[in-house]
């Protein structure tokens, strides 16, 4: 069975080590450890921000680790969303089913429960996590039920960690310097990209996206706090959406892989 989510490492695979939570197909952690002798015991690095509450302008707020955004990425407040309650989509809020997962497979596949998918315009979605001594591959597979409907703009929120600063590369084309991030600091938003390289002080972490991400897709830059950096991958530039259709057969996959090279 798979291993309750205050567990240190639910997976430990090579140099990576990650926890996947149930509540929203989430990983709250993926650290890396050059240590290979030692593992999760030995000294290592931080991949994504470990998922904890942080004080944001005097206020409680919940950051870090890495979720789907379904069935869209950003804000609610403008149609065709504004039937949604929480920001980034509703599925990041629904405990989900990791009974069917194994520890120390490296691999986990989550279903969303039916009774949460009629709430929500009989939409079908799914997530896949592969831990490997490679990295982390995340996959959000969608397709739409029986003659439903419904707009969608969904796309991954990771919060990578580092101390202020980052050098993001988006492919060849062109380069973000950011020396200080606090809570003033307003997203960005660039075009597409098959790989980003993300520069911080502790190495390099590389992005690489495929499935149906394409030209017309885009990589949101955003943070509130010197700690992290959230560089999110959208299906649509923000503000628009594509329809899924039960009667095209429609489907949509959104693939993300994360490696990481430590500094020498």
């Amino acid at each position: 069975m798979l291993l309750p989510s205050n567990y240190s490492y639910i997976e430990w695979v090579g140099n990576y080590g990650a926890v996947f939570e149930s509540q929203g197909g989430i990983i709250s952690k993926l650290d890396h450890s050059t240590d290979k002798k030692n593992g999760p015991n030995g000294p290592m690095d931080h991949i994504f921000f470990p998922r904890q509450n942080v004080m944001i302008n005097g206020k409680e707020r919940v950051r870090g680790g890495c979720f789907p955004c379904y069935p869209f990425l950003g804000e609610r407040k403008s149609p065709p969303f504004s039937i949604e309650n929480n920001r980034h989509g509703w599925l990041r809020n629904v405990e989900l089913d990791l009974s069917n997962c194994e520890e120390g497979e490296g691999e986990y596949e989550i279903e969303v429960p039916f009774s949460e998918r009629k709430k929500h315009l009989d939409s079908c979605v799914s997530l896949k996590y592969i831990l490997s001594a490679s990295g982390l591959f995340c996959k959000m597979d969608i397709k739409a039920d029986h003659s439903a409907s419904f707009p969608v703009n969904p796309g991954w929120h990771p919060y990578f960690y580092s101390n202020d600063d980052y050098l993001i590369q988006f492919g060849n084309r062109e380069c973000l310097q950011i020396k200080s991030v606090d809570s003033s600091f307003s997203y960005r938003q660039f075009p597409y990209s098959e790989q980003i390289c993300i520069h911080t002080d502790k190495g390099v972490i590389k992005m690489r996206l495929s499935g149906d991400y394409d030209n017309d897709s885009a990589i949101i830059v955003w943070s509130d706090s010197p700690y992290y950096l959230c560089v999110e991958p959208v299906y649509k530039p923000l503000g628009k959406y594509i329809t899924m259709s039960g009667e095209k057969e429609s489907t949509l996959e959104l693939n993300m892989a994360i490696t990481f090279r430590p500094n020498s």
